[in-house]
């Protein structure tokens, strides 16, 4: 691990010192200037049609209805899971979702705090 870091610190030392710039001399900028302006204004007419067709097609097959009820179904099973969970009659279940949870978010935890002890 450490032969990795020293490899890792000596490429960038090497590429750091040997870091050179091409002159562009407005070279992009002409090559941006040349390109056809017919595909730019097709491209964004395109982007405009596609974005109303899609906005009319959500208002006219009720995309609100469906929203509105998928948020009411999302809160709905989101009561229903703490309604089942009885904490002041714990359950074999509602300890081992608990412990679950807690225990899903200490190795996320300890895998990011890895992550970055390894990237310095």
């Amino acid at each position: 691990m450490i032969d990795k870091m020293k490899d890792d610190e000596l490429v960038d030392l090497f590429f750091s010192q040997h870091k050179f710039e091409i002159e562009d001399n407005g070279f992009s900028e002409r090559v941006i200037q040349s390109l056809p302006k017919s595909s730019w204004k097709t491209n964004r007419i395109w982007t405009i049609v596609c974005t109303l067709a899609a906005v009319a097609l959500f208002v006219t097959e009720g995309g609100f209805k469906w929203m509105q009820m998928l948020y009411y179904s999302m809160m709905g099973n989101t009561a229903g899971w703490i309604a089942s969970v009885h904490f002041a009659t714990p359950s074999l279940q509602s300890i081992l979702v608990i412990y679950l949870a807690v225990l899903s978010l200490v190795c996320v935890g300890c895998y990011n705090i890895y992550l970055s002890a390894e990237k310095k």
